[in-house]
């Protein structure tokens, strides 16, 4: 999990995001997503950027 590694707290993403510890938790078990500004500010949290995020969903998809 990209938070946990991270060291960031659920209350910490939920505040940085401006959503509910909840709909983090939701995401996390893929009941939820984040929309695509949310990812981005997520991906800006963890320290990686777009085109990184997209070389590993390709390199994911495609194994």
């Amino acid at each position: 999990m990209l938070r946990i590694a991270n060291d960031l707290q659920t209350i910490e993403v939920a505040e940085a995001l401006n959503i509910s510890r909840q709909y983090v938790y939701m995401c996390e078990r893929e009941q939820r997503t984040l929309s695509a500004k949310k990812t981005i500010q997520f991906l800006d949290m963890i320290g990686v950027s777009e085109e990184e995020a997209r070389a590993f969903s390709a390199v994911i998809k495609n194994n």
